[in-house]
């Protein structure tokens, strides 16, 4: 685990969740749809390259749980999250319980009231 700790990874998980985020709506305001899109992979990396292409079926299907966030395949720390759902090139994994999850479900943008990190992270 890096020196910051489980709550300073959870937040990387957060900032690329608000970008895809992002992503997803300038996606459909364009009108691509149901159309495969690329995302930030939302691993707990700091500073991850990678990129994941899904359908917006899957990336729905992600954000049904605020613990919940698209990674690549492997990208997971098992000192922090678990696999729920497997695709090809991507995975759907959620936080394992405490503090981490609580910061990743309390900071879920889709949640009335929460729009952005800083909000959390200041």
């Amino acid at each position: 685990m890096k020196p910051g700790g489980r709550t300073d990874n959870v937040k990387n998980e957060v900032v690329a969740r608000e970008t895809n985020e992002w992503i997803r709506a300038t996606a459909q305001s364009f009108g691509f749809g149901e159309a495969p899109a690329r995302y930030i992979c939302e691993c707990s990396a700091p500073h991850c390259p990678s990129i994941v292409t899904l359908p917006l079926a899957a990336y729905e299907l992600a954000r049904i749980d605020g613990r919940q966030f698209v990674i690549c395949t492997n990208h997971e720390n098992p000192e922090l999250d678990y696999v729920i759902w497997q695709g090809e090139d991507f995975a759907i994994v959620q936080m394992l319980p405490g503090p981490p999850s609580r910061v990743a479900r309390d900071s879920d943008p889709r949640i009335s009231g929460r729009t952005a990190a800083g909000d959390l992270f200041p």
